[in-house]
């Protein structure tokens, strides 16, 4: 039970983006925000996000990391009520990036204590583990939340209550099975950790590697549906089909690496997912320019580069906190500010760039983050066979 409740604060980290996906273009509606204005709702969140990974992850390494989960996960659950009763697109906007903020704790922290609790193979299980039910977010957020908002006749606070509900149960259980003290020791004994960490070039190289690619995810989530309702023309329910479809393949790249974890080593699974999204962006780029506004071709290179994803987040992060053994929660910290950091500079360009005239600078940006991907892990994996 433990697990299935550390298991679920990460999942509620994905659901604070994906769960808003399907109500996007409705909070546009509703707030009369420009198409692009809309879009970049997401990337204000992840702002706040950013700025709460400087926070809570050496927070944690000082007081109990169970209490702080605990005591924000309560703050995160007001907060997502409380949205649904914003009537200014300001006033939304700023409990979404405090939202962001506090639902930051559920994954630095969270890395923390399955760093504290597991240790070689068992951590690197843990972390696959870890990644499905991350990649899940994704995969059924954006369709549960527009399930629950058709049939409920209700508007995009539909959303937020979903949120809202989805933290109670978290709290609930976290708060009954997953308090305990952490296994880690004083800061006093490990005094040069932050100088370490930062000269610690693999640390970073594997950093990179999946954090740009999940800022692919993540701006997918923002951008997704206006492109397959303006770039490709299809029909609403065929929106949701094409969306869903992509994004199931994300956590299918997940699961991969679940079940191939005990074979390769995180890093050779770093390289395989560069390459499979690098293909993918690439035929993406292809077919637009080719076979402009064929959407079923483009459906295949998004599940290309969406699976290739799927194995390249949990694998990196099983990559990047395996150079490190001390203050887990600084190290978990950093990698969560970077990964975010990369997130919302990708989200921010693509919801800019997106143009239903003319798709090739948004794909064009796709293809040089997941080259740069490619570009690290290689470096990455040359440095381990080396040793």
């Amino acid at each position: 039970m433990a697990g299935i409740f550390i298991c679920s604060i990460f999942l509620l980290t994905q659901f604070n983006v994906s769960v808003l996906s399907p109500v996007i273009p409705a909070i546009g509606d509703s707030f009369s925000l420009s198409g692009k204005s809309a879009r970049l709702i997401l990337s204000y969140g992840f702002a706040g996000y950013m700025v709460g990974q400087l926070v809570w992850g050496p927070v944690s390494d000082r007081i109990n990391r169970s209490k702080i989960i605990i005591v924000n996960l309560a703050l995160y659950m007001v907060l997502a009520l409380s949205a649904m009763v914003m009537s200014t697109e300001a006033a939304l906007l700023g409990v979404y990036i405090a939202m962001g903020f506090f639902a930051s704790t559920f994954t630095s922290v969270g890395n923390a204590i399955l760093k504290d609790r597991y240790k070689g193979d068992d951590y690197v299980r843990i972390v696959a583990n870890v990644g499905v039910v991350m990649a899940a977010g994704p995969a059924i957020g954006p369709g549960l939340a527009a399930i629950i908002v058709t049939y409920s006749k209700g508007g995009w606070q539909v959303a937020f209550l979903l949120l809202g509900l989805v933290s109670l149960i978290s709290l609930l259980g976290f708060s009954v099975f997953c308090r305990y003290p952490s296994s880690k020791g004083p800061i006093a004994t490990r005094p040069d950790h932050s100088n370490n960490l930062f000269r610690n070039g693999r640390f970073f190289a594997a950093l990179f590697s999946f954090s740009l690619p999940f800022g692919i995810v993540i701006s997918y989530l923002a951008v997704g549906p206006y492109f397959f309702q303006q770039y490709y023309g299809l029909p609403t329910h065929m929106v949701h089909i094409g969306f869903g479809v992509t994004t199931f393949f994300y956590l299918l790249g997940a699961f991969f690496f679940r079940a191939r974890s005990a074979l390769i080593t995180p890093i050779a699974a770093l390289s395989l997912g560069t390459v499979i999204a690098l293909v993918g962006a690439a035929a993406l780029l292809l077919f637009a320019t080719i076979w402009p506004h064929d959407a079923w071709l483009g459906v295949l290179a998004l599940c290309l580069l969406l699976g290739g994803a799927g194995i390249i987040v949990p694998a990196g992060k099983a990559a990047t906190m395996g150079q490190v053994d001390s203050a887990f929660g600084s190290a978990a910290s950093t990698m969560k500010f970077v990964q975010s950091a990369c997130a919302l500079m990708v989200s921010a360009c693509a919801a800019v760039l997106f143009s239903a005239q003319n798709i090739l600078p948004l794909l064009l940006l796709y293809l040089a983050v997941t080259l740069l991907a490619c570009l690290g892990a290689a470096l990455l994996r040359r440095s381990s066979l080396a040793d």
